[in-house]
């Protein structure tokens, strides 16, 4: 009788980790191609808005109107930046170049600018949304940048979703 032994251990270790990262792979890119499906919905949305107010702007004389799409289109624009910064910080966190920077904020104010920022969404869908608080103000240390988004898409969300008045 003849027998030959070798410790495949380690080799049985790699292919384990092999189909890992593989499975890590094929679900990042899942979910890249479902990120990609989401952000043209989001790119889509304000650039609609600019396009088509600046189109109504265009064929008016009414100085009212005038100020009222100007006004949307401004709106418009401002969303779509925050769409484009979006994308941009997730790829700089892919990346890890993405270094938030704290600083002091005040919430209340934080939040009645970005409030403000979905005026325009806001009266197209006749939904009223407005900043409720005890405080007056509210000042704690954290990355603006972070909570902007955060409130961003809270608010967003809050109205694509709602068809009555948001306290906030």
């Amino acid at each position: 009788m003849l027998g030959i032994s070798e410790d495949i251990t380690e080799r049985k270790k790699e292919e384990i980790e092999l189909i890992k990262a593989k499975e890590r792979a094929e679900e990042s890119d899942r979910l890249k191609s479902s990120f990609l499906a989401n952000m043209s919905h989001e790119l889509r949305t304000p650039m609609v808005g600019i396009l088509g107010f600046s189109q109504m702007l265009s064929e008016t004389d009414d100085f009212d109107a005038v100020k009222e799409y100007s006004g949307l289109i401004n709106t418009s624009g401002k969303r779509l930046m925050e769409t484009l910064n979006l994308i941009l910080n997730i790829s700089r966190i892919e990346a890890g170049e993405l270094q938030l920077e704290y600083k002091e904020i005040e919430l209340i104010e934080m939040v009645n600018e970005t409030v403000n920022l979905f005026k325009g969404m806001t009266d197209k869908n006749n939904i009223k949304i407005s900043v409720d608080s005890k405080y007056e103000h509210l000042w704690f240390s954290t990355s603006s940048q972070a909570i902007e988004g955060i409130l961003n898409n809270l608010i967003n969300n809050a109205i694509k979703f709602t068809k009555a008045e948001v306290l906030l």
